[in-house]
């Protein structure tokens, strides 16, 4: 969804890079998350926009 957002066709995305990201998450949100990413389905993108989520520290 992001990719269609920005208009990227393509994108190089290194291992590591994925690890560290799931790792963040967790760490932002517990675990609960990844029971919602098991039931999306990948083959076909939400009809309306997903607003991109932009961490911020917190202080």
């Amino acid at each position: 969804t992001a990719m269609k957002l920005t208009g990227l066709r393509t994108a190089e995305v290194c291992p590591w890079a994925i690890r560290e990201g799931v790792l963040l998450r967790h760490l932002e949100d517990g675990p609960s998350w990844w029971a919602e990413v098991a039931r999306l389905s990948e083959d076909v993108a939400p009809p309306d926009p997903v607003p991109l989520r932009i961490a911020s520290a917190t202080r």
